[in-house]
């Protein structure tokens, strides 16, 4: 077994207990999810019988809400051994123990959609192109990839990048374009990812803070004598991709 491999085994056995307490936990998925379901659910086909792959699935939070949107063929993988029993305690006997690499490598079903969400940092640049490579051939004609990953042009990105000592890469919008441009994808949309707070007074506070704050960087830019009109400054970069 290699280094790298040992560090994976130790760090994804307990993905979760070890850097999260139980009731953490809860908070932190229940806001994840309703981040994705604002980020990437509009941006997936109305096709509820669509053959839906999720990649790194954990124990199944996207999958589930997938379900309850009404579509009825979803398939999820991960590498946490821990978290694929969760997810088939809950009833999702369609989530899998497995290396992604290795099942769409070995797997013959071609699917409508493939979801990367928070994937992507997670693979060293040679495991990330191969992953690409597989996914164009994993999908069906006319399918669609959606990614979710930390932003290099991000506000304060090294909270996201450096947060999680599991983390191999980090990229942005261009270097997104770059590596789906790469694999034969033609249609390739970068978007920003979605931030929000609770507390109305708070969320004003925000959005004033994010102006000024962006602004700063837009003009840190253009001292560089660097256009800033394609840079998403979002925590998070969202892309979307058509076979």
């Amino acid at each position: 077994m290699s280094s790298t491999e040992t560090y994976r085994d130790r760090l994804y056995s307990n993905y979760f207990k070890d850097r999260y307490s139980e009731s953490t936990i809860k908070k932190k998925l229940a806001i994840d999810l309703y981040h994705l379901e604002k980020e990437i659910l509009p941006l997936l086909p109305q096709n509820k019988d669509a053959v839906v792959l999720d990649l790194g699935c954990g124990h199944g939070n996207f999958m589930l809400l997938l379900m309850q949107k009404g579509f009825t063929n979803v398939h999820g993988i991960d590498i946490s051994l821990d978290q694929i029993r969760k997810a088939n305690e809950l009833g999702l006997k369609n989530a899998v123990h497995g290396d992604i690499l290795n099942f769409l490598t070995t797997n013959s079903e071609k699917f409508d959609i493939i979801l990367g969400i928070d994937i992507i940092e997670h693979l060293k640049k040679g495991e990330l192109t191969g992953l690409m490579n597989q996914i164009y051939s994993a999908l069906k004609p006319e399918g669609i990839a959606v990614f979710r990953t930390p932003n290099a042009d991000g506000l304060a990105n090294s909270v996201f990048s450096a947060g999680d000592f599991t983390h191999e890469n980090i990229i942005n919008g261009f270097s997104a374009e770059q590596i789906c441009l790469s694999a034969g994808f033609t249609n390739v949309r970068i978007l920003k990812s979605y931030i929000h707070t609770e507390n109305p007074l708070k969320e004003a506070i925000r959005k004033v803070l994010w102006f000024w704050f962006t602004l700063s960087k837009r003009l840190e830019i253009f001292a560089a004598g660097i256009s800033s009109k394609k840079v998403i400054f979002t925590p998070n970069l969202i892309f979307k991709v058509v076979k």
